[in-house]
């Protein structure tokens, strides 16, 4: 991994356990404790980073780690123009209503929804995924805001990260720097798509799986690169991030999972190099110095052992032996005593 991809792994596996660590004390029956997720992300994202450089599973570019945070400054900040200074979602879906619904229930009853009665006044949302909300709400208390205004910083940030991935894949994938970038700025192109889908649709909770599915394609091709505990670890993660977001991105993302899984079982899985790893190419004198044979001994005449006499060599070349025809189950002596028998009569 390059330090633009460590950096990028580090913030979005942080985001993603603040949600997973939260969802489970709640589902232990301790409610939302932002304080225990926030610091049981903090310290297994500082693992994870501490592991990156323990391990040396990076390589220096320090290019590319300047575009990656130009890529978060320039989407932040424009998409935060879009808000400010409120920082209230600014769309007109009707989702908006049923998302903050769920934010402020969250924020208020410092809990899940588990009581089924209540699926009468909130409809859909009391059943709903509720990793983006978590966020938002742990978010809010972070910063002294209620969720209600930290729901739109989580999801440009989002949008920020997610078109910093494509950056990240289009790198991985070998490509050139600029080329790369172009990947990440072809986002802006369907702005409506890319960032209306939360500025006008009110579709925040989709814009934060899409950074945890983008984030998990990113996670795929690293793992598939380089298949090590570590890789496999942040796969876990961003797909728990996504099933608890959003789950209708993980039909695909499953697929090309378990397609790789397969892959890498087969006897023809070829290996590719690290970003910045070049391959050896030339044979060094070392490698050639530990072979066995010297190069073209096999080209020429074996010479004879130094107890071998010619006399030898012409009894093994000038004597040609005929074997009789294989007419008896006997052993040879018994045949030749008998042959010389009959004609010696």
């Amino acid at each position: 991994m390059s330090l633009a991809e460590v950096a990028a792994a580090c913030v979005t596996v942080f985001l993603a356990l603040v949600a997973i660590v939260a969802y489970l004390v709640d589902a232990a029956g301790y409610g939302v404790m932002p304080s225990v997720a926030l610091g049981v992300a903090a310290v297994l994202s500082a693992g994870l980073a501490f592991s990156c450089l323990r391990l040396r599973y990076f390589v220096r570019g320090t290019s590319d780690l300047l575009v990656w945070i130009g890529i978060l400054l320039f989407v932040t900040t424009a998409l935060l123009r879009v808000s400010w200074p409120s920082l209230l979602p600014p769309g007109r879906g009707p989702d908006l209503t049923h998302h903050l619904l769920l934010v402020d229930y969250i924020e208020q009853n410092q809990h899940l929804v588990h009581d089924r009665s209540l699926d009468g006044a909130m409809g859909e949302m009391a059943h709903y995924t509720p990793g983006a909300h978590l966020l938002a709400v742990i978010a809010g208390v972070s910063l002294g805001a209620d969720g209600l205004h930290a729901f739109f910083p989580i999801a440009v940030l989002s949008a920020a990260l997610t078109a910093a991935f494509v950056f990240l894949i289009g790198r991985r994938h070998g490509l050139p720097l600029p080329y790369a970038l172009c990947g990440a700025v072809l986002l802006l192109v369907p702005a409506q798509y890319f960032a209306g889908a939360f500025t006008h649709d009110s579709f925040l909770a989709q814009a934060v799986a899409t950074l945890f599915a983008v984030a998990l394609w990113w996670a795929l091709v690293n793992w598939h690169d380089r298949p090590a505990p570590l890789n496999a670890a942040i796969v876990a993660v961003f797909l728990a991030a996504v099933f608890l977001s959003w789950p209708v991105w993980l039909g695909p993302l499953l697929l090309v999972f378990l397609a790789l899984v397969l892959r890498a079982l087969g006897p023809d899985r070829l290996v590719r190099p690290e970003p910045g790893e070049r391959l050896d190419g030339q044979r060094r004198a070392e490698d050639r110095q530990n072979e066995r044979h010297r190069a073209g001994e096999e080209d020429r005449p074996h010479a004879p052992a130094a107890g071998a006499s010619a006399g030898r060599s012409a009894s093994a070349t000038c004597h040609v032996r005929y074997r009789d025809p294989f007419t008896s189950t006997t052993s040879p002596g018994r045949n030749s005593a008998r042959n010389h028998a009959s004609a010696a009569s």
